[in-house]
């Protein structure tokens, strides 16, 4: 049996468990969150390599965001995690780069604009 810390953290699991399984609601699920009012600084870089790649700063990035975000409804903390299409070639190798049309990655040394 899955222990929880609060009764609101059992609330919100049995109610998004419910919707998920299609069940009868009472009301619509809110999943709804934002940066605080007056938040603490949330780390940015211009550097992709180090936005992508640096786990230091992804964690303390990641960590800021949560301590300062508000939730509200049925919403609760997260993390996804993105190395899909637009980080994997980076990870696996690929140039960083950005202009004023945006961020391009290619294979070292060829750059590839969109």
């Amino acid at each position: 049996m899955k222990e929880y810390r609060t009764m609101e953290q059992r609330r919100v699991f049995d109610r998004l468990t419910n919707w998920w399984e299609q069940g009868d609601q009472d009301r619509p699920c809110i999943v709804m969150s934002h940066l605080q009012d007056g938040h603490t600084l949330i780390p940015q870089t211009e550097n992709l390599g180090t936005y992508w790649t640096d786990l230091d700063f992804r964690i303390h990035r990641r960590m800021k965001i949560l301590a300062n975000t508000a939730h509200y409804g049925e919403a609760v903390p997260y993390h996804y995690i993105d190395f899909g299409a637009s980080a994997m070639p980076g990870v696996l190798g690929a140039e960083y780069g950005r202009n004023k049309r945006g961020y391009h990655l290619g294979p070292s040394g060829v750059r590839i604009h969109r």
